[in-house]
């Protein structure tokens, strides 16, 4: 009976560890100058990719860290997400537009 007990919690122990842990870095949420509410976390321990979303209601999009002279610079090919410590800006890259600048925490 034992051997059956510890055979059931071995099995049911080990289907679990599967499942990925649903703990995720709070979001750090920033105003920007033209309006534009920007939430950015990191999305591994690394800190090598972030998180974005560009208002309230935007799905998040998940940026890798590039190469960055200046602070921190993430990206998915599509949208940059420059991190300069206390501030940052968003831009699209097929042509450059600001979508997000002089983003600080209120």
């Amino acid at each position: 009976m034992r051997t059956l007990i510890a055979v059931s919690l071995a099995s049911l122990l080990a289907g679990c560890s599967h499942w990925p842990s649903t703990a995720q870095t709070p979001w750090t949420r920033w105003s920007c100058d033209n309006g534009t509410r920007l939430d950015w976390r990191y999305a591994d321990g690394s800190q090598d990719s972030v998180e974005i979303r560009l208002g309230a209601d935007a799905a998040p999009q998940r940026l890798k860290k590039e190469p960055s002279t200046f602070g921190s610079t993430y990206s998915d090919g599509v949208l940059t997400f420059n991190d300069k410590g206390s501030e940052g800006l968003v831009y699209r890259v097929a042509d450059d537009e600001l979508l997000a600048h002089g983003c600080r925490a209120p």
